[in-house]
């Protein structure tokens, strides 16, 4: 543990680490604090992939995303990233699955372990993401959103869920939280579940500003071209669909 805090409580300015690697991804760690509300921060600048613990007990940990491989680090470990602040620095194109793969992106977050961070697009889009889920219960970019904040961001997306599930290009399940200023394109089917272009079920919480105008098939079920099933506590203002809905 240690205090980057002078002897007045003010911040000392920020030097760079080094270099070092996690697998075979270079990682540049810059870290510099800064106040957000009454909590000093660090934020964490990476070249590579990203993975740094904040050095204080209350820092938040702001991840700046700039690249696929990033992206996909953040996907093939996602219980270190749930709560932290992600910010896409410029748009994002996934690569097209491979050996053998249905899917490039496994959702983000799941019932046990929910997305209850902050992912801020910064008007960037991510694109070519294609999630064919055969077993998951909440499917979307992201799988389960418990007062999770997502904002200013764009995903173009083929989405395919299992029997049963919320499925959504966006959010499979929104429980709590904030959906503002973001779309979902592409396509999504799902099969006796709740199936949405933006989000399969909103149980809580909020959606503003934000639209999809992607397809949307649902066999059974409740389906629908924003979102699949709105339960009671759900809230929608000035958002859209404007993609087709068939059976």
């Amino acid at each position: 543990m240690f205090s980057a805090m002078a002897r007045h409580g003010r911040p000392r300015q920020w030097r760079p680490t080094g270099w070092f690697r996690e697998g075979t991804v270079p990682l540049d760690r810059h870290v510099r604090w800064r106040t957000v509300g009454s909590v000093l921060a660090s934020t964490l600048v990476f070249g590579g992939a990203l993975v740094c613990a904040a050095p204080m007990a209350d820092a938040a940990t702001v991840i700046q995303v700039s690249s696929a491989a990033q992206l996909e680090a953040i996907d093939q470990s996602p219980a270190s990233y749930l709560g932290d602040v992600i910010e896409l620095m410029n748009n994002i194109a996934l690569p097209a699955p491979s050996g053998g793969a249905t899917s490039n992106w496994t959702p983000l977050g799941n019932s046990t372990a929910p997305f209850s961070g902050t992912f801020n697009g910064q008007g960037y889009a991510i694109t070519n993401v294609v999630i064919h889920d055969t077993s998951g219960t909440n499917v979307g970019f992201f799988g389960d959103s418990i007062g999770g904040t997502i904002e200013n961001v764009g995903i173009a997306a083929t989405v395919t869920g299992s029997f049963g599930a919320h499925v959504g290009v966006l959010v499979g399940t929104q429980n709590s939280g904030t959906i503002t200023d973001s779309y979902a394109t592409g396509s999504v089917s799902g099969t006796d579940g709740n199936t949405g272009g933006l989000v399969g079920d909103q149980v809580s919480g909020t959606i503003s500003n934000s639209h999809a105008t992607g397809s949307v098939s649902g066999s059974v079920g409740n389906y629908g071209g924003l979102v699949g099933y709105q339960d009671s506590g759900g809230s929608i203002t000035d958002s859209y669909a404007s993609g087709s809905v068939s059976e």
